[in-house]
């Protein structure tokens, strides 16, 4: 293959056996020992067990018959691996990109890092190795036989890695980790082609990458080097644990990848395989019934047809002797029947004989199937795309049995403050006490069991969304308070809506259902301001009680001016931003009575006419849940005269009203309608 088809340069690296990993680094003393990670009724181990024959997510209980002395330690809080991985990622990051990994966007990463679960990472170091190649230069000659390959490095990166952030050096007639493939004629890098070129330096940069990881954190990982993602990923497979191996395109790799148990390619899935293995022995059936008449056609010639049948038989071969014709096998995969989806194999090299591009488009359709086809053809063009903020955050249980509101709600709560927890540690900015996004909806997921069904994983999910409370991510509120109010007003009635629905065959138990799983996630998660409790601002706000340094920093929020920018203007300037050379105490834009208590509270449905009655003008924590502080003319204005009763200038019709008013665009608002008002111009 030429280096035309392969311009580019992929490393991916595997974290060994993460979980039970991430154990041994914070307990050094499991290194020796068989440890397994228990996550419901299934393990994950480390290699220590593995030598007693217990496999990734074997059933706990026949891992306990294989070894009596397994230690098994509780993995379900999921929390400490999250982080571990996080701090893998980030360095690896900023290790490559330097300064340009603070782009939240990914955009001016010179090194795209995609981070896939927990405990892999693919990279793509082509220009990162173009542009040390165009550096160093053709022919230049070492003294000490050695290059340096230099970082882009970075004050974080530095903090992060320590000195392993500047770069490292290698012997340009080497080749680093383990070969697969065809070998190159020379080692030498003025004979190497340009691609092989690039996969040598690679190699050398994926062994420091790694060596920079096991000396901060502690972990060993697995590399793998190729021209595209898929051949990386079977690469790092290859020397497990703790090893490293390349590919070079050529025959060899495609001899290799035609070994391939087809469950070994990322991209083809249960999914996909339940369609194949529907389709797949069919074909085989009628491949063997061409191969049988085809033996019997040239047997026929043979003999030439002169001899009787029992004659013949007593030289053909057993089998032979009687041609495989046999009853096609049933097309219909059991809906249930998911683990002999997963079950089923075959290598790369039986697919390829049997299913042409064709049929391949055919069962998956024409972009699918021409990405299937291609990937058991080596083929892989999909980009490392840089992994930035993630698009959803969410939290799941799964379960045997859930039949009643009382154990459901139980569930959710516990789901619930689970999610919270998320939200506050992925979008939470400490150290500067804000929220890097907004989260406007949630989504709930349940899975009902079918009559019948002894295996609930099997069943589909149903799911609904709704609008996230904005106390979710109120940071002065305790989690456990928060999770309360979205379970109370949002997530426990959708659930009561979603189990209310009949649907056919389903098994109803307990209240009218049965539940395997329950999901909630943070969705619809956008840049912006996070919005104020209706709760907040329909609560008394005394303006003597606020204290004035807070006072002052929610304003300069609203306008968004930076406080170590404020703190350096002059002092004629600051005065006149905090409220028209008041100082300040005129933080609330000239809000009347200051220092007396300023309310907004709801003044109930009152008669009103076409005159009379006084506009007073409010600003309270209405304005801070807009956000329009800055504007003088904007918020929410309250009517009302001495007697307590109120007047709405509205065109002299006389109607029942609440009395607040939206200065922004003159709408008469009722309590329940403020938030989502305020919303419309956020």
């Amino acid at each position: 293959m030429s280096d035309k088809l392969h311009p580019r340069t992929i490393i991916q690296l595997d974290v060994d056996y993460f979980y039970a990993q991430a154990e041994e680094v914070l307990d050094p003393t499991l290194k020796t020992l068989p440890v397994a990670i228990q996550q419901k009724v299934f393990v994950t181990c480390n290699y220590v067990a593995r030598s007693y024959g217990i496999n990734k997510l074997e059933l706990l209980t026949d891992a306990k018959k294989k070894c009596r002395d397994l230690r098994i330690i509780d993995g379900s809080d999921i929390t400490r691996y999250r982080r571990y991985s996080r701090k893998i990622f980030e360095l690896v990051k900023y290790l490559l990109n330097g300064e340009a990994a603070s782009d939240e966007t990914g955009a001016k990463w010179i090194v795209k890092v995609e981070r896939l679960g927990f405990d892999e990472l693919f990279m793509d170091v082509t220009d990162i190795i173009g542009n040390h190649i165009c550096d160093i230069g053709d022919g230049e000659v070492w003294p000490d036989g050695q290059i340096v390959f230099k970082l882009p490095g970075s004050e974080e990166a530095e903090e992060l890695a320590g000195h392993w952030a500047a770069g490292f050096s290698y012997r340009p007639d080497t080749f680093a980790g383990h070969r697969v493939a065809d070998a190159p004629s020379s080692s030498s890098s003025a004979n190497l082609t340009l691609q092989t070129r690039y996969i040598q330096i690679a190699t050398h940069l994926a062994s420091h990458i790694r060596s920079t990881i096991h000396a901060i954190t502690g972990f060993t990982t697995s590399g793998g080097i190729a021209h595209n993602k898929l051949f990386a990923k079977l690469a790092a497979n290859v020397k497990k644990p703790n090893g490293m191996t390349y590919f070079l395109p050529g025959d060899a790799a495609m001899e290799f990848l035609d070994k391939v148990d087809i469950r070994s390619i990322a991209g083809i899935g249960s999914a996909v395989r339940k369609v194949l293995r529907q389709n797949v022995p069919n074909l085989e059936h009628e491949a063997n019934d061409a191969l049988a008449r085809e033996q019997e056609d040239n047997d026929t010639q043979v003999w030439g047809g002169e001899i009787e049948d029992m004659e013949r038989d007593m030289f053909v071969p057993p089998s032979h002797s009687t041609p495989s014709v046999s009853t096609p096998p049933s097309t219909e995969v059991p809906e249930d029947d998911a683990m002999a989806n997963w079950r089923f194999s075959r290598t790369v090299a039986e697919m390829k004989g049997l299913v042409s591009m064709d049929l391949w488009k055919e069962w998956f359709g024409s972009v699918a199937g021409q990405k299937y086809h291609d990937l058991l053809n080596g083929i892989d063009n999909s980009p490392v795309v840089p992994t930035t903020w993630p698009a959803q955050i969410g939290v799941e249980d799964a379960f045997r049995h859930c039949s009643t509101f009382e154990e459901a709600k139980a569930r959710l709560l516990k789901l619930a403050t689970m999610l919270v927890e998320r939200v506050q540690e992925e979008e939470y900015l400490e150290e500067k006490r804000k929220w890097r996004r907004v989260v406007r909806c949630l989504r709930l997921t349940i899975r009902r069991r079918r009559k019948g069904n002894e295996r609930g994983w099997q069943d589909d999910r149903e799911t609904r969304t709704c609008t996230a409370p904005v106390e979710l991510q109120d940071a002065n509120t305790p989690i456990l308070d928060r999770a309360t109010i979205l379970i109370d007003n949002a997530v426990f009635p959708l659930f009561k809506r979603m189990v209310s629905v009949p649907v056919k065959d389903l098994l109803t138990l307990g209240d009218g259902f049965d539940l395997t799983l329950l999901n909630i996630s943070a969705v619809d998660m956008r840049k912006e301001g996070v919005s104020r409790s209706i709760r907040e601002f329909m609560t008394a706000q005394p303006i003597g009680e606020v204290d004035e340094g807070e006072r002052r920093e929610r304003r300069l929020r609203s306008l968004g001016i930076d406080l170590e920018v404020f703190e350096e203007l002059p002092e004629e300037i600051r005065k006149e931003i905090l409220g028209g050379g008041e100082g300040v105490g005129a933080v609330g834009g000239g809000a009347p009575g200051a220092g007396s208590p300023v309310v907004s509270t709801p003044v109930g449905k009152r008669k009103t006419s076409g005159a009379g009655g006084s506009a007073k003008r409010v600003k309270g924590p209405l304005d801070r849940f807009w956000g329009k502080m800055g504007s003088e003319d904007s918020g929410i204005t309250e009517i009302s005269d001495p007697e307590g009763s109120s007047s709405v200038v509205n065109e002299g019709a006389a109607k029942e009203v609440e009395g607040m008013r939206c200065d922004l665009c003159g709408e008469t608002l009722t309590v329940s309608s403020v938030e989502e008002h305020a919303r419309k111009h956020g």
